[in-house]
């Protein structure tokens, strides 16, 4: 008898091996089809962005705002409200906030969106901060008007400033290069 119970203890033991690696075979296979799907989701969004930015009455907004300051930005919105011209124009920074939700809540990375049109998030906040403080300012109903657009600028530089600290560190201390930017994210954000 005690035979018996030996082998049967060592086939429970067993079985339960076979269970537990099945079940962490499993769970890694579920978080690689996760990342995938994530990964999808945000080419797929990003794509629906991109040819967002290529149609013709966002160029033709880009054209009509373009090599403004923040002052010369107010009047000509303010001279053209209630015109075409005026609804045009607000494609601008009504892109950037629809950008801006979209990072926020992590249908895109800041990372792509840095990469693809970072320098132009901050360029257009520069041009349109104006607009968005006088509509905060005079307008009860938008107390946080275009505030998402105004977070995804602050959000692109921190990032485009995080990148230059690796090299400043490296020439300051010596260390290895992208050792402070691992250190501070967890991960490598130096570029090329």
């Amino acid at each position: 008898m005690p035979e018996s119970t030996d082998f049967t203890t060592w086939l429970a033991d067993w079985a339960a091996v076979v269970t537990a690696v099945a079940v962490l075979g499993a769970a890694v296979f579920a978080w690689f089809q996760v990342r995938v799907v994530r990964e999808t989701r945000h080419s797929q969004v990003m794509s629906a962005y991109y040819e967002r930015w290529g149609e013709e009455q966002l160029r033709t907004a880009r054209r009509l705002t373009a090599r403004t300051s923040p002052q010369e930005m107010l009047t000509k919105l303010e001279t053209a409200l209630a015109t075409d011209e005026y609804y045009l124009m607000v494609l601008i920074p009504e892109f950037f906030e629809d950008l801006a939700l979209s990072v926020k809540h992590r249908a895109v990375t800041l990372e792509v969106v840095d990469e693809w049109i970072g320098g132009e998030v901050a360029s257009t906040w520069r041009r349109w901060s104006l607009v968005a403080k006088k509509a905060r300012e005079g307008s009860p109903s938008q107390p946080r008007a275009l505030a998402n657009f105004e977070a995804l600028e602050a959000d692109v530089l921190a990032l485009q400033k995080l990148r230059d600290l690796p090299s400043l560190r490296f020439q300051l201390f010596g260390s290895k290069k992208g050792e402070l930017g691992t250190r501070l994210t967890g991960r490598s954000v130096r570029r090329g």
